[in-house]
């Protein structure tokens, strides 16, 4: 008996390591640990977003700013996008301090959980290859991973919209449609984070439950508009509240008329589809980006597009290709079929648009990297799991999956050893400027009741960050006016602001061409004296000393 138990245990053991070796949460750990290294190693060394970071500092300063996503601490005007993602920026911040890495590092982990989410959305359908595969080209996408590495809010939007999906597959799966309503509601969040960029991933949710799911057809169809109004109230509930909350309402920039309606709907809405005629400046940079078209994310020059994910499509490309060449007269499952319908609903669409938006900041391809990596790894697992015999076709997979991962790897370590970002850079001064800036100002604004007026919301982010005191601030986007000039006027006359801050473009243009500043701006200059050099700014036209 104990001869016979002993023989038993190496084979139990084996046993034991086997199952292990084949647990999906060893591997989803294992996927996160690998995309977490790629996104927090070197973090208190990358690049914060001014814009967004003035935000976050303004929002820890009180419950107004921080339901109404306020940009600076007097809490007269906010951000153009819905607060979700900034939310978990000041909880870490709140728990770690307002630093950096705490600032980055609500998508840092949400990109590193997007991969685990790929493997195990992938593995359940193709296999725990193909999952596999998906999770490590999530984890080591370079578009995905300096995305996840920035101060903006795509990679949360991202990771938002892959649970969504998720979760829709579990709905599929064990026929319970309170799964997809939590997928509406996850939606929902993620249009809170990036409003239209949320919306690529929809129809996906949508084909995935159509196709997959054995319910009656009108069963699946009260479903789906079930969850669709679960959608509506989770991505809409904060605009309305914001409009239906009495009282004073910080000014939404980006807007026209100060709503957070207007800036929802139409700045980061219609707009963005149907853009009103761009300035000389805007023409300018969409040149330097790309040029739109069929190509436009295999650019290996300006925007060098293809280095980021441009192989990653090509690659998807070629895959499914192989798969559907060798899946003809023999139909997939129905959970297969779905998946790669769903898939090919996320990417197509995603694809069409990116290359025809006028201007793509490598970040809006977060929208697209999920559907890719998914579908590498769910070809890569119809190939080389349902077809052993098509060796020929294995091989040739997984050479071009060895290929893409390859690149995509040394790719995204060079990424991160430069500390390379895709964070915004709205009102980026150099550190030093700012102390300057800042020492130089506190004494001479003590007791009055805002730091500055700005002319433009642009300039005073940093002093912002740097400081987190009240400003003026008089412009919004295209030189809206936010605060009226004779309300600029008598807080200077009465000493409540002091000090003026330009952008370059007001500041620094001589008296014959002020016709080109705001009502407010030309006001500032005709009353103060520039102050820059004094205040140790790297060029004149940044601060003036105002009166009446």
């Amino acid at each position: 008996m104990s001869g016979a138990g002993s023989l038993a245990r190496p084979g139990l053991r084996a046993g034991w390591l086997l199952a292990w070796f084949r647990s999906p949460a060893l591997w989803g750990t294992a996927l996160f640990l690998i995309a977490a290294a790629f996104r927090l190693y070197g973090l208190d060394d990358g690049h914060g977003d001014p814009y967004y970071d003035a935000a976050v500092r303004s929002m820890g300063r009180s419950w107004h700013d921080f339901f109404f996503a306020a940009y600076e601490p007097g809490g007269s005007v906010a951000i153009d996008k819905p607060p979700l993602d900034l939310w978990l920026q000041v909880a870490s911040t709140k728990a770690f301090g307002y630093s950096l890495p705490a600032l980055l590092l609500p998508q840092a982990l949400a990109g590193s959980a997007a991969a685990a989410l790929v493997y195990d959305l992938v593995r359940r359908v193709f296999g725990g290859i193909g999952g596999i595969v998906a999770g490590l080209t999530l984890a080591m996408l370079p578009i995905s991973v300096v995305t996840s590495r920035s101060d903006t809010m795509d990679s949360l939007m991202m990771a938002l919209t892959v649970l969504a999906l998720w979760l829709v597959l579990r709905a599929v799966e064990r026929g319970r449609a309170r799964y997809l309503y939590a997928a509406g509601l996850v939606a929902g969040l993620a249009f809170e984070v990036k409003l239209l960029e949320a919306l690529i991933a929809v129809p996906a949710l949508v084909v995935l439950y159509a196709l997959g799911s054995s319910e009656p057809r009108r069963r699946r169809a009260r479903n789906l508009l079930a969850a669709g109004a679960v959608f509506v109230v989770a991505a809409g509930w904060w605009p309305l509240a914001v409009t239906l909350t009495p009282g004073h309402k910080p000014y939404a920039l980006g807007s026209t008329d100060g709503s957070f309606l207007n800036a929802t709907f139409v700045y980061n809405g219609t707009d963005r589809l149907f853009p009103p005629a761009p300035t000389r400046h805007q023409r300018a940079r969409a040149v330097r980006h790309s040029t739109r078209g069929p190509l436009r994310l295999l650019d290996a020059h300006r925007s060098r597009y293809l280095e980021s994910v441009g192989f990653a499509v090509v690659a998807a490309a070629l895959l499914a290709a192989l798969a559907v060449a060798l899946s003809i007269g023999r139909p997939p499952s129905r959970r297969r079929r779905a998946l790669a319908w769903a898939l090919l609903a996320w990417a197509g669409p995603a694809v069409l648009l990116l290359s025809a938006v006028s201007t793509l900041h490598p970040r809006y391809l977060e929208a697209l990297s999920p559907a890719l990596a998914a579908a590498i790894g769910a070809a890569t697992g119809a190939l080389v799991l349902r077809r052993p015999r098509a060796w020929a076709a294995s091989v040739a997979a997984l050479l071009i999956v060895a290929a893409c991962l390859g690149w995509s790897a040394q790719r995204s370590a060079a990424l991160v050893r430069r500390n390379a970002s895709d964070s915004g850079h709205v009102g980026a001064l150099p550190a030093r400027e700012v102390n300057r800036l800042s020492a130089y100002l506190r004494p001479r604004t003590h007791g009055a009741r805002f730091e500055v007026v700005a002319d433009s919301f642009v300039p005073v982010a940093p002093l912002i960050v740097h400081d987190g005191r009240p400003v003026l601030i008089a412009t919004g986007t295209a030189h809206h006016a936010i605060t009226p000039l004779r309300t600029i006027r008598r807080d200077v006359a009465a000493g409540r602001v002091r000090y003026a801050l330009f952008a370059d473009h007001c500041g620094s243009a001589s008296r014959k061409r002020l016709h080109r500043c705001s009502p407010a701006g030309r006001w500032l200059r005709r009353h103060g004296v520039d102050v820059s050099r004094a205040a140790g700014a790297g060029r004149r036209g940044v601060l003036f000393a105002v009166h009446s």
